[in-house]
Parts: structure tokens; sequence; C-alpha cells
């Protein structure tokens, strides 16, 4: 009879601590740090974004909004109508995809290749000056 009473424990800590049970434990466990440490960094871009907009209404700076894109192709490449004649042009190239003029300064975007290259430049009498690219 003691025999039985000693092996009985040793049976039910390996049915209770099989395999299954700890790959289940190990998982949860997993699964909780995991997503303890997703929260942790999404209150700390949460802090960042609030801090980031505080700074930007201190110092007077422009919100800056998204441009969204056309949803239909339409036969010309810019639908509003252009001030400078420089602009117009790059807007009539076949590979340009789209062209925004914001005061003194134009942006586009061309087709080069396997890619598209975002390009920048300031409108002085009629040229482009300072001209850059980012691909």
């Amino acid at each position: 009879m003691a025999l039985v009473l000693f092996a009985f424990p040793i049976d039910v800590f390996r049915d209770l601590f099989a395999l299954p049970v700890l790959v289940f434990v190990a998982l949860a466990v997993w699964l909780v740090r995991k997503a303890a440490k997703a929260a942790r960094t999404e209150r700390n871009l949460e802090e960042e974004t609030r801090v980031q907009r505080a700074l930007d209404t201190a110092s007077g700076a422009p919100e800056l909004h998204a441009v969204p894109e056309q949803l239909e192709p339409s036969a010309e490449p810019v639908s509003a109508p252009l001030s400078e004649p420089v602009v117009t042009e790059l807007a009539r190239r076949p590979n340009v995809r789209w062209v925004r003029l914001a005061g003194r300064h134009v942006a586009w975007v061309e087709e080069r290749g396997a890619g598209e290259v975002l390009c920048v430049a300031r409108v002085e009498r009629g040229q482009l000056v300072d001209e850059q690219q980012f691909s």
C-alpha cells in the first residue's frame, strides 16, 4: 500500500507537467510578454506624438496634411492651373506622374527604370534651381 501512495503523486506530477501542458504554458507566457511589449511601444509612440504636436503648436509651425492621390487617371497629369511655364512643361513629360507647386518650389515624381524618383526644385525666373532627387 505504501508503494501505491508513493507512485500516485509521481503520476499526477507527470500528467500535470507533461509536454503539451509545458508547451501551452510557455506559449502563454511568450504571448503575454509580447502583448506587454506592444503596449509599451504604443504608449511611447503616443507620448512622442503628443510631445511633437505640443512643440509644433508652440513653435508656430504649420500642420502638414497628406495630399490625396487621384483615384482615376485623367488625360492631363495635373488638374489645377499652373502659374509657371516650367511647371506646365514638367507636367507634359510622359514619365512624370504628378506635379505640385508650393510657393516658389515645385515637386514632381518621375518613373525611372524600375522605380520612382521624387524631385524637388526651386523656381526662379522660369528656371528650375537647386534640383534635388530622392529615390
